[in-house]
């Protein structure tokens, strides 16, 4: 399933403003209903946290696969900004995408 990639900063705006907020031990999931036919995926992934850009576009390919791949029903039409929140320490990229993804299946298991 095709997800639309959130770029304006109204809509970032307006999903921080008015989303539910959901926080992990490494990321806050902002979410709220989507007013189009399409889930929407925004990221906000601070060089504080991350300072390689290297492991920030891994980071955002990854998060984006992961929501790609969910079955349609799972996504509910809905607008969604993933902030990371904690640095996330050095590891290796599969342990990374693990730890990634797992976190992503809790929030929005609580959803």
């Amino acid at each position: 399933m095709k997800i639309r990639h959130i770029l304006k900063k109204e809509e970032f705006s307006d999903i921080l403003a008015s989303g539910k907020r959901l926080r992990g031990s490494k990321m806050t999931v902002y979410s709220d209903s989507s007013s189009g036919d399409e889930s929407a995926v925004g990221l906000i992934i601070p060089k504080k946290m991350i300072p390689l850009a290297v492991t920030r576009n891994y980071i955002r390919r990854r998060i984006y696969a992961f929501f790609t791949s969910l079955p349609e029903k799972r996504t509910k039409k809905k607008r969604r900004i993933i902030h990371i929140t904690k640095p996330i320490k050095k590891t290796k990229r599969k342990n990374l995408s693990e730890i990634l993804e797992e976190e992503i299946k809790t929030l929005l298991g609580k959803e």
